[in-house]
């Protein structure tokens, strides 16, 4: 997955944004599914699917 830099972000409106995020959120849905029917994961996934969220919504708060 491509990370968003933080220009990329701030670029984003507000419905761009929730679409992002939905997005991420179904791939990190995804990611929890295949861990508990264990299916190989990357683990690392979880962290950045997390942190890209987090990006997301505290950018689009202070704006």
């Amino acid at each position: 997955m491509k990370l968003f830099t933080i220009e990329e972000i701030k670029k984003l409106d507000q419905q761009n944004a929730i679409t992002e995020i939905i997005k991420i959120k179904k791939k990190l849905l995804d990611l929890r599914v295949k861990q508990s029917t264990r299916q190989p994961i990357k683990s690392h996934l979880f962290k950045l699917y997390k942190k890209q969220i987090a990006q997301i919504l505290t950018l689009k708060h202070n704006n």
